[in-house]
C-alpha cells in the first residue's frame, strides 16, 4: 500500500482490535464491580461482628468507640 507500518497499525489494525476487545472488557469490568460489592458486604458484617464480640468481652478493656474506630480504620485501609 505504500504507507508506513505504524500508520497501517493505527488506521487499520487498531480499530478492528478495539471492536473485538471492548465487549469482553466491559463484561469483565461489570463482573469485577459485582464481586467487589459482594465481598464488601460479607466483609463488613464479618469485621463488625468481630468488633462487637471484642467490645462486649469483659476481659477486653477497650471502650466501644476505640473498637469501632479501629474497625472503621481497617475498612478505610482496605
Amino acid at each position: 500500500l505504500g504507507i508506513p507500518r505504524w500508520k497501517s497499525v493505527w488506521h487499520i489494525v487498531l480499530p478492528q482490535a478495539i471492536q473485538k476487545v471492548i465487549p469482553p472488557l466491559t463484561n469483565t469490568a461489570i463482573v469485577m464491580v459485582k464481586n467487589t460489592s459482594l465481598v464488601l458486604i460479607v466483609g463488613v458484617f464479618d469485621m463488625l461482628s468481630a468488633g462487637r464480640a471484642a467490645a462486649t468481652d469483659p476481659e477486653w478493656p477497650a471502650p466501644y468507640a476505640e473498637t469501632y474506630l479501629f474497625v472503621a480504620l481497617m475498612y478505610f485501609l482496605i
